[in-house]
């Protein structure tokens, strides 16, 4: 959130210096204007009051208009970022926000109206009129003011975009990240039975074994699997401790906490989670029967690296001297367990009919759109025990896109701010442009009158701005490389310093600086060098 309000504050600011240029030029062409009011006995200090007036009208305009289209903005937004809010925030308007707009109203009216009302108070009356009676009213002060301003919103424009590229780039690796199992038509819902009715894991395990047979023959259901510890679910991660067999103290506090997972002996099928070698889970893993478990590929590799697994040992609890030791008899790919952007999780899997599982999700892969089938599911759970609560009702492509909603959310922010960065650029490059075009229309009459062609005019006008651009997106591309740093928590098979996002900035800066300084230059090329000097 504090990385969505600078983004907000970086475009507000280059709408300030955008309005400051536009208004900064206004004033220099006023510039004959305003000598003769103080020639007249108008005080410098009540013609900067009226530059700042007229700042405050603009702000105070595009404020109110602002605080009239937050109000659909602000349902899109509760529509957009509702599933990964908890249940008690709420994004709604409210007296501090409206107070905190008319804040940043007058603030932008002071920030976008002080140079125009420190040029109108500074300018000199003499020089003021000789260079209207010229025809050239602005001089090296104003338009280093201009210059400067291009500059910075060259630069804050392209620090968006380049944040804009990132998050894109991010969002696409995203999509092309899969979880370790096949989340389509997978329908997941949570049960939490009573433990006075169920209080061993024989009692559980047959409970959960009825239901998922109740679930497999619903129409347009294919199977059902059980899992404690369901991945992308969202809930706080179950992680213990383990031993391996041989191991002593000091090494056993080496090991890694890993993810625990009591799951129906049918749960990697159901998920599609591929087994790499060894065996799965059978009905005949009992209670009685030698305590087994199966680890994850990772899992596998960071406990005993080169060495095969099947066939080990292992505790959970580490040094707990009564935990059961479980024989590792197969090794399941790779899951995703806490969000498509992190890492594959370090898995343990246990039979349910070997653990006790209370708390637990159900898995059901469907034929169809999961959701049809959710009143059905509910039924058939209850069909094993009547008062059954059924809660946390979704399919799993859902989960697995909320565990990614902070970089879509932050993606959709970063662009949007982005493209109107790069509009409200091109749109102050080009009246800059556009106003030093009339401003030197005799500049431009006199070198066409002794020679100068058309397209050698155009060229100048457009090296001067694209020099405004080089310069700015220069600024900004290294003021990007620590600022990116800032968005490392969010990105996803890319870096703070993707230089594909760099280059994408800098071509789309340059292409909209061209189009831009383009149009006023070929307006240049259209002067007729006898009326420009008649006009003089």
């Amino acid at each position: 959130m504090w990385l969505l309000f600078a983004a907000s504050g970086l475009l507000l600011l280059l709408a300030c210096a955008n309005v400051t240029n536009l208004l900064l030029a206004r004033a220099t062409a006023r510039g004959h204007e305003l000598a003769l009011r103080r020639a007249l006995g108008a005080a410098p200090g009540r013609l900067a009051r009226q530059t700042l007036a007229e700042s405050l009208l603009l702000a105070s305009i595009g404020g109110a208009a602002g605080v009239v289209l937050a109000v659909p903005l602000v349902r899109i937004a509760r529509a957009f970022l509702q599933p990964d809010l908890p249940a008690w925030m709420t994004i709604t308007l409210d007296v501090r926000v409206l107070l905190f707009a008319i804040a940043v109203t007058l603030l932008t009216a002071v920030v976008a109206g002080a140079a125009p009302a420190v040029e109108a108070f500074g300018a000199s009356m003499a020089t003021s009129i000789r260079g209207a009676a010229r025809g050239q009213d602005d001089g090296p002060t104003q338009r280093s003011w201009r210059t400067l301003l291009i500059v910075g919103q060259v630069a804050l424009a392209s620090l968006l975009l380049v944040a804009a590229g990132v998050m894109v780039r991010t969002w696409i690796n995203l999509q092309a990240a899969t979880p370790g199992f096949d989340a389509d038509r997978l329908l997941t819902f949570r049960v939490d039975p009573p433990a006075g009715l169920f209080p061993r894991t024989a009692e559980a395990a047959e409970f959960y074994r009825r239901a998922i047979e109740r679930l497999a023959v619903l129409p347009g259901a294919e199977a059902a699997a059980t899992n404690e510890n369901l991945p992308l679910a969202g809930q706080h991660l179950v992680t213990q401790t383990i031993a391996l067999e041989g191991q002593d103290a000091a090494a056993q506090a080496r090991n890694p906490f890993i993810t625990v997972q009591t799951i129906s002996d049918n749960y990697l099928r159901v998920m599609r989670v591929p087994l790499v070698r060894g065996r799965a889970f059978t009905p005949h893993d009992l209670g009685h029967t030698t305590p087994v478990a199966l680890v994850s590929r990772a899992l596998g590799a960071r406990l005993w690296g080169d060495a095969d697994p099947i066939g080990r040992r292992v505790r959970l609890g580490g040094t707990q001297a009564d935990a059961i030791w479980r024989e590792v008899v197969g090794i399941a790919d790779d899951v995703r367990h806490a969000s498509l952007a992190a890492g594959p999780s370090l898995d343990l899997y246990v039979p349910q009919t070997q653990r006790f599982a209370n708390d637990t999700y159900f898995v059901v892969r469907t034929r169809q759109d999961p959701r049809t089938l959710e009143d059905a599911a509910a039924r058939a759970v209850r069909e094993v025990y009547a008062d059954q609560s059924i809660f946390d009702v979704r399919p799993m492509t859902a989960r697995a896109a909320d565990t990614v909603a902070r970089q879509r959310a932050s993606q959709t922010v970063f662009v949007g701010f982005a493209a109107l960065a790069l509009l409200l650029a091109a749109v102050g490059l080009f009246g800059v442009m556009s106003f030093a075009v009339s401003r030197r229309t005799r500049e431009i009459g006199l070198r066409m009158a002794i020679g100068a062609s058309p397209d050698r005019v155009r060229w100048a006008i457009v090296r001067q701005g694209l020099t405004w651009v080089a310069a700015g997106l220069a600024l900004g591309l290294l003021t990007a490389l620590p600022s990116m740093r800032l968005l490392a928590g969010l990105l996803y098979g890319v870096t703070p310093a993707d230089p594909v996002s760099y280059a994408a900035a800098a071509v789309v800066l340059f292409a909209a600086g061209w189009l831009a300084c383009e149009l006023p230059a070929r307006r240049a090329m259209r002067v007729d060098p006898l009326i420009a000097l008649k006009q003089e």
